[in-house]
């Protein structure tokens, strides 16, 4: 034949515990790349999450949405309604007696 089939070993079964350990060490390879991708994940979605407060943090306005829970409030001389300055039943039960009317 020639030169190039005496450069390659022969082809030889692997025995099942061979197989386990190149296994294991596939699976420790590959969780390893997950492990460093999750890292990187998590970096990044801190570095959103610290952008996002020093944005909400610089920008603070009176017109700015003030929860999820807003109150509606009407106006009684025209009827109209517009989004109240504070969340609704915000200070309800405390000293300030917002939910009586104390």
């Amino acid at each position: 034949m020639s030169d190039h089939h005496d450069k390659h070993p022969p082809h030889t079964r692997l025995t099942p515990k061979q197989k386990h350990k190149a296994q294991v060490v596939r699976n420790k390879r590959h969780q390893n790349v997950f492990r460093m991708v999750q890292e990187v994940l998590k970096g990044q979605a801190r570095m959103r999450e610290e952008q996002a407060h020093a944005v909400s943090s610089t920008s603070s306005g009176p017109d700015e949405a003030v929860g999820d829970k807003v109150a509606m409030i009407r106006n009684r001389l025209n009827g109209k309604k517009r989004v109240s300055r504070e969340r609704w039943n915000r200070f309800a039960g405390t000293s300030d007696g917002g939910g009586r009317g104390l």
